[in-house]
């Protein structure tokens, strides 16, 4: 009965770190929406709805989940702002 007990034990252990580590992903990637909607929000000024409405047509667009089109937004965020302490070179 205790090899049993031991076997359930840790298969219920295994089964929460499982289920941890979806949480914690699913936290990140709403973390990173939250942060794409804030940027939409503030560079439009549309609503948070507004900003996800657009998130989510972007994504169908690129034909990607929510989560990688979001990811591609923010990285085209953080290429084009500037550098800071650097001046930026404006054409002759």
């Amino acid at each position: 009965m205790g090899g049993k007990t031991h076997r359930m034990k840790c298969r219920q252990l295994s089964d929460l770190r499982a289920e941890l580590v979806r949480l914690k992903l699913e936290l990140e990637e709403k973390q990173l929406v939250e942060r794409a909607k804030g940027l939409i929000v503030s560079t439009k000024g549309v609503t948070e709805k507004e900003a996800f409405d657009m998130l989510k047509n972007i994504s169908i667009e690129m034909n990607k989940s929510l989560t990688e089109a979001v990811e591609v937004i923010l990285l085209g965020n953080r290429l084009l702002k500037p550098h800071p302490g650097r001046k930026i070179r404006k054409k002759p």
